[in-house]
């Protein structure tokens, strides 16, 4: 049971993380920065590749941890 109360607090936590980053996330990519030069692209288009792995994974990692503890709670 208070594995359960951990993960599940660990969870609401992660959850108002993950909404405050992409929030910030949402308001960065409402940028109006156009890049000047064809380096400066690539390294807009790169740091968006990786903005965008980051957020597939934390939203995995939160679903997959939701699962987990409605798997404990059946």
């Amino acid at each position: 049971m208070l594995f359960f109360v951990c993960g599940l607090i660990f969870f609401v936590f992660f959850g108002i993380q993950l909404n405050l980053w992409f929030e910030e996330l949402k308001q960065e990519l409402k940028s109006s920065e156009i890049a000047e030069t064809i380096a400066d692209c690539e390294g807009m288009i790169t740091q968006f590749g990786q903005q965008r792995d980051a957020t597939i994974d934390a939203f995995v990692s939160t679903i997959s941890e939701g699962e987990s503890l409605l798997q404990q709670l059946k």
